[in-house]
This record gives C-alpha cells, structure tokens and sequence, in this order.
C-alpha cells in the first residue's frame, strides 16, 4: 500500500497505541478492563503496524532490488512534516540490515554534518518527524479541543536546536525497538550491535566517530556496542542513564510493583504498560515478520535486557561538550544523587523526572544548543 493510502489511519493507530502504552493502573471498572482485553486479542495481526513498522518491511521486500542488493545504504521512505524532512534509511553491513533515520530541516540541498541519536526503550522509536502529523491535522485537533492527542510539536523539541544549525539527526533503529523486535531472551546484545555497527558505519564514511545523543537505555546501548574508553572519548549528550546500572532498576521497578500486580491479578484485572510491536522470527532462509500485537511492557523489558547492567557511573567523559543529565526527581537516579557529595562537573540534575522534556523543556533545549555550539566549535 503507498505512502499516501497510509497516512491517516498510521495517525490514528499511533494516538491509540500512546493511550494504552500509558494505561498503567488497575481499575475496578470491569467494562474497561474488558475493553482493553478486547483491544489486546484484537491487535494481534499478520501485517505490521503502521507506520515506520510498515515502510521497514515494505524496504526489506519491495525496495531491496539486485542493485540495492549491493549497496550498503538503500533510502527507503522519505517524508516531510512541520518543516522536518525524514528519511529511512537500510545499512547493510555484512548480514545485518539496520534502519536508521536521518532527519534535516526541510529544503536543505544536501545533509548536513550528522549526530547520531540512540533512543530509549525498549519499545521506542528512532526520532523522527511523525509521518501522520501535518500542520493541518494538527490544527483540527487544537479545533476539536484534543490538546491530549496533539504529537510533539517538533518547534519545541530540544532536538530542533541540532536541525536549526544545519545538523543532520541519525537516529538508529536497533532491535527491540516498536518497529521490529525477536520478541527473544537477552535481545539487548543483538540491540547493542545494531549501534555498534551503526555506530562504525558513520565513523568509516565521516574519519572519525561522530557526536552522539543518547537517552535512557540508549546509554547502556552505546556502553555495551562501544565500550568505556571509546564512549569517553567521544561528544556525547547522555540523557538520563541509570548510573547505578539496568539490574539495579529492573530490581527496584519491578519489586515496587509486585503488590500492585498480585492485586490487579488476584481481582481478574489486567496490570501493567502494553505497548505495539511488530515481530520477526529467525527461519531457515534468515528473519522474517511474523505478526504485529501488544505485548506487555515490563515482562517484554525484562526479557530483552536480561542479565544486561552496563552502569554509567563509572563513565568519565574527557570531551568538554559531553554532559550527562539526569533527573533528581527520576526513581532511577535518586539512590545516586544521595550517594555522592559533590557532582562532577560533566553531571547536570535537573528538576525533573525521568521525561526531561516533558519536566524541564526550556533547560533541555539549552543543554541540546550548548551541545550543538560546542562540538560546532570543535569542527572548525
């Protein structure tokens, strides 16, 4: 199906999946708790989600031609919103295809110089532009009054202060992300090369290793794919790590629950965060899609990481445009901002929880303008 046929209802699916990905709590309400349960049964398809899950696989199948065959880079999708212009992107490398996004402002002749962006998760996007939110979509929801549904207005993203400066954001797409996921025990180190090859692609084409941004499990990523000494020696804006390391949160997240769920349980009712997935399964001729649906969050989580720690306090960048900031309201930081007297210089709390852009917007887009200056001052 093209581009065009997909817009409006990939929108649509996505505000539906934002819903229930935030639906958290049990509740007595048995007609809502039998809804959700219908919603759940009924997500599970043999298509992908809409959306980016979509155009991967439609590039995996349609667009991967002998000649593309060949190449180690294949543009698969390109769309332009809120003045944004996105790209997906396929590496090949070796055996392995990797999606990667890249992203400039609109108009631009040529990309500019590149960072590259590892995001959260899992169950994540790469950043993108949404694909489903033009201008005048969202000028019918402000007239609906549906604040609630509105998508991120890429004017106010931190990530705006890199574009507007000529920069080019590769955000990577690595495995466990909402868009393709093995669905399999320790996911975390087939995710973790992702970014390491990703990560070398961009340091072969460029000379050197590019400036990085990575937010919440993309840190522990990038320690895993790249290692302490490399990381340290690199730019990058690390948002939000879990510096005491992943076991240490899974273990407090997941035993602050236990009651709640036993109870949830205990009354017949669903717990937990589902989230969209779309799923592929090794076979005899390599992966191939298997079926999209919700999948709940915290057993998916813990699965993919695993035995995965990968702790970011031991990390001491020697770059002076690499910052890490955490939240001092954020669960996953509090037992470390106690334990240690006086920060180091590199370390920035902000007032907020773990959703910096959300708590602490203004800040947050100075710290991405001050990383954008600073490593703009080390190119020249």
């Amino acid at each position: 199906m093209r581009r065009s046929a997909v817009l409006a209802c990939t929108f649509a699916l996505l505000l539906l999946a934002g819903a229930l990905y935030r639906w958290s709590a049990p509740t007595n309400d048995d007609i809502r708790d039998q809804h959700l349960r219908e919603i759940i049964a009924n997500s599970q398809s043999e298509f992908p989600q809409r959306g980016l899950g979509h155009d991967w696989l439609d590039c995996l199948t349609r667009y991967w031609s002998d000649k593309n065959k060949a190449a180690d880079r294949v543009v698969c999708e390109t769309w332009t919103q809120q003045g944004v212009t996105s790209s997906l992107i396929a590496l090949q490398l070796g055996e392995q295809r990797i999606p990667v996004v890249e992203s400039r402002l609109a108009g631009v002749a040529s990309a500019g110089p590149v960072v590259l962006d590892i995001q959260g998760g899992p169950g994540g996007l790469p950043f993108l532009v949404n694909e489903g939110a033009s201008d005048e979509r969202i000028s019918n929801l402000r007239r609906s009054r549906m604040d609630d549904w509105l998508p991120e207005d890429i004017g106010q993203s931190p990530y705006k202060q890199l574009l507007e400066r000529g920069y080019t954001i590769a955000s990577i797409g690595y495995w466990g992300m909402n868009l393709r996921t093995l669905n399999t025990p320790d996911e975390f180190a087939l995710a973790a090369e992702d970014v390491r090859l990703a990560v070398d692609y961009y340091r072969d084409k460029n000379g050197a290793d590019l400036p990085l941004i990575t937010v919440s499990l993309g840190n522990h990523l990038a320690l895993a794919a790249l290692g302490k000494e490399r990381i340290q020696e690199m730019d990058v804006l690390a948002l939000v790590p879990v510096m005491d390391g992943l076991q240490h949160h899974l273990k407090r997240a997941l035993s602050a629950k236990v009651a709640e769920k036993e109870k949830a349980e205990s009354e017949g009712h669903l717990y937990g965060d589902w989230a969209p997935f779309n799923i592929y399964k090794r076979s005899s001729d390599g992966l191939r899609f298997d079926q999209s649906r919700m999948l709940p969050f915290d057993e998916f989580a813990s699965r993919f990481i695993g035995n995965a720690d990968f702790p970011w306090k031991g990390i001491t960048p020697r770059s002076l445009c690499s910052k890490v900031v955490l939240g001092s309201k954020d669960p996953r930081t509090l037992e470390y901002l106690a334990s240690v007297a006086d920060l180091p210089d590199f370390v920035i709390a902000l007032d907020a929880d773990h959703n910096l852009f959300k708590d602490a917007p203004d800040r947050s887009r100075a710290l991405f303008a001050e990383f954008a200056d600073c490593i703009a001052s080390r190119r020249t």
